[in-house]
């Protein structure tokens, strides 16, 4: 009888494992063949090995190739030598994409041509410089070409890379087979995962925005502090253990992103076809990814109007600044994930009451806070919501203790959090005297003076319209761009980060466009907020506190650090998901409401696509 069991057992379970297969197999397919395309794309180009680095005093030899270093100062140009390893099959041309500027380069001494300078030299560090390797000589038969180039750079990193030639008819029908087959895959796997057909195809409209932008924008461009997140990542790839805090500028945080990103810049190393800084973008997009369909769920499971849910889904998918985030290296897209992924298990706890749920939620907020302190905010709302429960239930007879299990791994998360603060951020009791060095250790002590704004009640209580409407963009770094208002801060760096990043009239014009736009969702949102204070039960109380404890926190951040670039929506940005589904509740029975939710994300769109 235990044999007969047994082989049921092993029968039923052979038979869910087909079933899966089968039902992944053409997602599956559609996947691979993406990753075909971009490999194949890499496969081409001229690989450079053998790569040295020579800023005059000092000689770095068998540098891991692409490389992105910090300044050694005053030193500001470097001689960079390689072999080109160019087989018959490969590219002919190829692109170098310096950081910042390419002063000159020669290949077995032939020096190389590129186009006339700029106002600033050859620093085209997005588009980067076509080259042409020489052909129909020995040394171009098979054999290594050698390569010189000098690097200059103003700025506090510098490096080089390789990219494919433009316009290669080749690379262009990769790209879109790869980018079309990518989408698919997707469409399928979302398909799989029972989201509907209409909300699968929302979902993955935002999909070709954000590769075309990722591969349009190189790993030093419109992100946050990127050096510090790169020099973290291959420490651990390099010595398979933490770095000691004052190694780099990001070294103070918590380690759990890095730990899982090392291995994806190891392997993309190892592989030596595939640059390992764009890997690490696509393991950013793939965090994003996870955010979105989370928010997703969440979308569907508090909103009960199919269209309505369609509606805050879009919003999230396409809201601007998910574009922008999407291709940056950074812990905080892993923190978006987490932070999505707890707030949907803490809302199916608060509509059943599973303890389950709640277990869940608790678990996903401890490992978060040892990614970014961020996740605290969802800590406190959690601790808010048990208590408020706990009230309700008093006279029940529910036993307290039912909550103890929860609360212990987010204790746990904390400890480890404060742990590492203190021991590994340089935050070591000689320093306890300031708070600041727990959770940004003492890097608040080398902030740019430049961004410092002060503190008034002006800045937090009023909007300065006069910059908001007539500038399309927030600056940390340049006065007279709102970037002292609070308000003004957040919600423009929701849209397009906080620094005048877009340069082209059509990107300007479409700012000054969505800015309003913006301020009437933001309408809608304190519409959906009266609305959910005049019900009796506060069933929308989770919203509501992770919102209120998201913006306090980022208050507080910028009160105690007061300095501009502290009040970046991008520090909060995960509760973009309460705040949309306010929102949405905030457009029922106004006329046209949700005509501007669409514009908005189909503006948001067009802007990112003319990057």
């Amino acid at each position: 009888m235990s044999g007969g069991f047994t082989a049921k057992v092993r029968g039923r379970y052979s038979y869910s494992v087909q079933e899966g297969i089968q039902k992944w197999k053409f997602p599956s397919l559609l996947l691979a063949i993406s990753l075909l395309c971009a490999s194949t794309i890499q496969i081409l180009i001229p690989g450079l090995k053998n790569v040295a680095i020579d800023d005059g005093v000092r000689r770095l030899e068998d540098a891991p190739f692409p490389f992105i270093r910090e300044t050694s100062e005053p030193i500001r140009e470097y001689r960079v030598t390689a072999e080109i390893d160019r087989g018959p099959y490969q590219f002919t041309k190829l692109v170098l994409l310096p950081t910042l500027c390419l002063t000159s380069a020669n290949v077995n001494g032939q020096p190389l041509t590129f186009n006339e300078p700029g106002p600033l030299g050859h620093c085209d560090y997005i588009n980067g410089y076509a080259i042409s390797l020489p052909t129909g000589t020995p040394a171009a038969q098979g054999n290594l070409l050698h390569l010189e180039a000098k690097v200059s750079s103003s700025y506090y990193i510098f490096g080089l890379s390789v990219r494919p030639p433009p316009g290669n008819p080749l690379v262009l029908v990769l790209k879109l087979i790869g980018i079309a087959t990518l989408t698919a895959g997707f469409y399928f796997s979302l398909r799989r995962l029972h989201f509907s057909r209409p909300i699968s195809l929302i979902l993955v409209g935002a999909l070709p925005v954000q590769l075309l932008y990722l591969l349009h924008t190189p790993v030093i461009e419109r992100t946050y502090d990127v050096l510090g997140h790169l020099q973290y990542v291959e420490y651990i790839a390099d010595h398979f253990s933490l770095p000691p805090s004052d190694f780099c500028h990001e070294c103070y945080q918590p380690s759990l992103y890095y730990l899982t990103a090392a291995p994806v810049y190891s392997m993309a190393r190892a592989m030596r076809f595939f640059d390992s800084s764009v890997a690490l973008q696509f393991f950013s997009l793939a965090w994003f990814w996870v955010f979105i369909v989370m928010s997703a769920r969440i979308c569907l499971l508090w909103l009960p109007k199919k269209r309505e849910a369609e509606l805050a889904i879009a919003l999230i998918a396409f809201w601007p600044g998910g574009f922008l985030h999407s291709a940056r290296v950074s812990n905080e897209i892993a923190l978006y994930a987490f932070f999505a992924t707890c707030l949907y298990f803490v809302l199916r706890w608060w509509e059943t009451g599973s303890r389950g749920h709640l277990l869940i939620a608790a678990t996903v907020a401890g490992c978060g806070v040892v990614i970014k302190a961020t996740m605290i905010v969802l800590i406190g709302t959690i601790g808010i919501l048990i208590l408020s429960r706990i009230l309700r239930d008093r006279h029940t007879g529910t036993p307290k203790s039912s909550y103890v299990l929860p609360i212990l791994p987010m204790f746990a998360g904390v400890a480890a959090y404060v742990a590492l603060s203190f021991f590994r951020a340089g935050a070591l009791p000689a320093t306890w005297r300031d708070w600041r060095s727990v959770y940004v250790g003492n890097n608040w002590m080398y902030l740019d003076p430049s961004t410092y704004v002060g503190n008034s009640w002006r800045q937090y209580l009023l909007l300065d319209t006069a910059s908001y409407f007539k500038l399309p963009f927030v600056d940390s770094t340049r006065a007279g761009t709102g970037r002292g208002y609070f308000w003004n801060y957040v919600l423009k760096s929701s849209m397009f980060g906080d620094f005048d990043w877009f340069h082209k009239p059509v990107e300007r014009v479409l700012a000054l466009i969505m800015s309003p736009l913006l301020l009437a969702l933001v309408v809608l949102f304190w519409v959906g907020v009266v609305r959910n204070l005049r019900r009796p039960n506060l069933h929308s109380l989770p919203l509501l506190v992770a919102v209120l404890l998201s913006f306090l926190s980022l208050f507080a951040h910028r009160f105690y650090l007061p300095y501009s670039a502290d009040n970046d929506f991008r520090f909060i940005y995960p509760v973009l998901t309460p705040i949309v589904l306010l929102m949405i509740e905030g457009t029922r029975n106004i006329r046209g409401a949700s005509t501007l939710c669409y514009l908005f994300c189909g503006l948001s769109a067009a802007f990112y696509l003319s990057v």
